[in-house]
């Protein structure tokens, strides 16, 4: 029974428990590794679709930019004045972009100035970023427009964020100029002088030459020294470029030089100021006669020569009567004439008329209030000297031509000689007598002279004598002679000219 007890369960179980263990613990490596397999093909999983979903594809990117003055007014960038940074962003990628800042810096690596947050932009989208901001200061800079400076969008290209600009910001500046400072006579009179005893009136323009808004601010003007100063507030201020104009009224005392300021600052004298100074005369109120022109129209001896004395009252005043007096020169009774008065700004032109009997020049002198009647501002322009040339009175009588018609006479028939005759002179000349004889042989007539007695003839007048005459026979070149003021009856200039020629050719 000993083969059988092989397949009897053993007794009391303790070799069947030694036979157990190995397999229940093959179970549980079994278990561990499929538990391990499990959770490495979870973890795959997982990784891959973490990997996937942190693909980038938005690309932000600053495509524009521009950094202006917020007032158009101003052309240039100015310290502590507000300035607008507009930019345009576009989304270049394919997908959207979350919420992302725009942060913009005076440079790379200096701290934000002024940022905005901006809540997406889909794909292919873009936006406008407008940042309000007033540069602290002056200076160069390289200023710089960053998106999405924390990276909280993850994109494909990082490096298109940025946007760099070069500026240029000014200091500001208040400037006053004045660009204007006169002087003059209220009311206006035609002389523009500053006379004792009557009103001034100082205008003065003002202008902001700086590049910011001028405060409030007053104009003093000083009339003269230790005089106290007038003022008047321009309260508004002035915009740049922008001007003020202001007067104000002072009467002189004191006749002669003054030394006149203004001054333009801000209240109590503080802030930008300028200044100006003039140089001025005050006159006294009197009038002042000068000789401001004369035109002189001489004429032959003998004539009448005349000139014309124009005298202006250029005071402040007027003048009452005073006489103008005029010595034509060395040998000439002197010519006076009254001018009742002239008004300020007002002139009078007198004719002087005198009569030069023999030729010559002439130097005189013309004295206004020659008998020093008025009280006047001045001493000098009361005379003038005058110059005339009077030329002779001279009389030219001249033959200017012979002619005859037929060219070519024929013997028995008349023809007629015309002569003519001109005066060079400067002066009509009496009546005059024009003689033609037909022939001459050695000077002497062979022939009998025919005379004709003219009337006056003017200076540069011409006249045609014509006279009728019959050869009495044929005859080649006869000599024939036109005389005008045969006997020099008549005083002449010039007598060499008084005759004229011609050959005459008489045919049978």
């Amino acid at each position: 029974m000993t083969g059988s007890g092989l397949y009897a369960r053993p007794v009391g179980g303790r070799e069947g428990a030694r036979g157990e263990k190995p397999a229940r613990r093959r179970r549980v490596a079994i278990r561990l590794l499929l538990a391990c397999a499990c959770a490495m093909v979870s973890a795959g999983a997982l990784a891959g679709v973490a990997g996937a979903a942190a693909k980038p594809c938005a690309d932000l990117r600053v495509s524009k930019m521009t950094i202006k003055p917020t007032d158009p007014s101003q052309t240039q960038l100015i310290s502590g004045q507000p300035a607008e940074i507009e930019a345009k962003v576009t989304n270049a990628g394919t997908c959207a972009a979350g919420t992302f800042v725009a942060a913009f810096k005076l440079s790379l690596l200096s701290a934000t100035a002024v940022s905005e947050s901006i809540s997406g932009l889909g794909a292919g989208e873009s936006t406008i970023i407008e940042l309000p901001y007033a540069f602290p200061k002056a200076g160069e800079f390289l200023a710089a427009l960053r998106v999405n400076p924390g990276r909280e969008v993850s994109e494909t290209n990082y490096l298109n964020d940025t946007a760099l600009r070069a500026l240029t910001v000014v200091p500001a500046n208040v400037s006053l100029a004045i660009t204007n400072f006169t002087i003059a006579p209220s009311p206006l009179d035609p002389t523009d002088a500053i006379v004792q005893g009557r009103p001034a009136i100082a205008t003065i323009t003002v202008e902001n030459t700086g590049n910011i808004a001028a405060g409030p601010f007053t104009v003093q003007w000083t009339p003269l020294a230790f005089a106290v100063p007038l003022s008047q507030a321009v309260a508004g201020g002035l915009a740049p470029g922008e001007t003020a104009t202001v007067q104000l009224e002072f009467v002189y005392t004191l006749t002669g030089s003054v030394t006149t300021t203004v001054l333009a600052s801000g209240p109590g004298g503080s802030g930008p100021s300028a200044t100006a100074k003039l140089e001025k005369v005050v006159e006294a109120p009197l009038a002042n006669l000068r000789i401001s022109k004369i035109e002189s129209h001489p004429a032959l001896a003998g004539s009448p020569s005349t000139i014309e004395v124009t005298v202006e009252n250029n005071g402040n005043a007027a003048a009452g009567p005073f006489v103008v007096a005029w010595q034509p020169g060395p040998s000439q009774a002197a010519e006076a004439q009254q001018v009742e008065g002239l008004r300020e700004g007002e002139s009078t032109t007198l004719t002087f008329v005198n009569v030069f009997a023999t030729a010559g020049i002439y130097k005189g002198l013309v004295m206004a209030d020659s008998t020093h009647q008025i009280e006047e501002l001045f001493a000098t322009e009361k005379t003038a000297a005058t110059e005339l040339e009077i030329p002779a009175a001279t009389v030219d009588l001249a033959v200017l031509g012979v002619s005859i018609n037929p060219a070519k006479p024929v013997a028995g028939s008349p023809a007629t000689v015309t002569v003519t005759v001109e005066n060079l002179g400067n002066t009509t000349s009496p009546p005059f007598v024009t003689a033609w004889t037909p022939s001459t042989i050695f000077g002497l007539p062979t022939l009998q002279t025919l005379a004709e007695e003219s009337a006056p003839l003017g200076p540069g007048e011409l006249r045609e004598i014509p006279f009728s005459y019959t050869y009495p026979k044929a005859g080649f070149f006869f000599h024939s002679v036109a005389e005008v003021n045969p006997g020099h009856v008549v005083k002449e200039a010039e007598f060499a000219n008084n005759t004229g020629k011609l050959y005459v050719t008489v045919q049978p």
